[in-house]
């Protein structure tokens, strides 16, 4: 959704690495029971940024799990953190701003 993509690395040399990571299971997923997975990003620097991921039953409407995560972005050639492009910031920033329009609050683990 923001650009960050297998044409994007081959491209550019780039590549992004978990630094963080954070796993909550809540409810057993089944085999047959169809799951939706839905991201939230949390915030942003010009090299990482913080986003959650949502397992949802869709059978039962129910939480299944949460991934929460710091990532990012690499420069492959030097295999060092390297500023995100522009293009990529500014897509980040529109879901940023969308999700920051939610009214809930994310349940981050607060590390």
């Amino acid at each position: 959704m923001v650009g960050l993509d297998l044409e994007y690395f081959e491209a550019n040399q780039a590549g992004t690495f978990a630094l963080a990571q954070h796993f909550r299971y809540l409810k057993e997923v089944r085999l047959g029971q169809h799951v939706t997975i839905r991201s939230r990003v949390l915030g942003r620097s010009a090299k990482r940024w913080h986003s959650i991921h949502f397992m949802i039953i869709d059978e039962l409407d129910a939480l299944a799990a949460t991934s929460e995560s710091v990532s990012t972005h690499m420069d492959m050639k030097v295999r060092r953190s390297s500023p995100m492009p522009p293009a990529i910031t500014e897509a980040i920033d529109r879901l940023l701003a969308a999700h920051a329009r939610l009214d809930w609050d994310a349940p981050v683990c607060g590390a």
